[in-house]
């Protein structure tokens, strides 16, 4: 057997692209906008007030990327599916993943189903938000600010626009 030398691997995560972070369960990774931001998105230009920092309730960001929805602080719900099915295994396995994750529990008249919490998740990446001001996990990514905040934490939306980043890093 040949052993092959590795070469010593350095992982710095605060210098990782912010996009190939997957925030868990039913929270977002924001991109938040400094006081002098100013982002031109066609015809219009979203600036963040000169207030300080202390007077303000919320903060701007620019949603990165989206969470799969799945509701950790909930518990999953457990449905008893008749077997209807006389078939194959297979085929009662393909008849329970359309209702969830089956669990120990079947018999030949039933089988005991876990559906796992789920929240819809209606933000898309890009949108423009309103975070509540001590809401989230801050994280440093490339030298920029990020929050990790869950959708509860989110206060508003902008209704028409849609930032999208450019090759640079910064949103037009």
């Amino acid at each position: 057997m040949i052993e092959i030398a590795k070469a010593p691997f350095k992982l710095s995560i605060t210098e990782q692209i912010p996009e190939l972070f997957e925030p868990m369960g039913d929270t977002y990774l924001v991109h938040i906008l400094d006081i002098d931001d100013s982002v031109m998105a066609g015809e219009h230009r979203l600036v963040v007030p000169q207030k300080s920092t202390e007077d303000r309730g919320w903060k701007a960001g620019v949603i990165v990327a989206v969470g799969n929805g799945r509701c950790f602080d909930r518990p999953d719900e457990f449905v008893v599916v008749p077997n209807v099915l006389t078939g194959t295994k297979d085929e009662m396995k393909a008849e329970v993943a359309a209702y969830g994750e089956a669990v120990a529990a079947s018999t030949d008249q039933a089988v005991v189903v876990r559906i796992p919490a789920m929240a819809n998740m209606a933000l898309g990446v890009g949108e423009v938000v309103l975070i509540e001001k001590f809401a989230g996990r801050d994280v440093v990514l490339q030298g920029k600010p990020y929050i990790i905040v869950g959708q509860q934490n989110l206060l508003a939306r902008h209704k028409s626009l849609r930032l999208h980043r450019n090759a640079e890093g910064t949103w037009e």
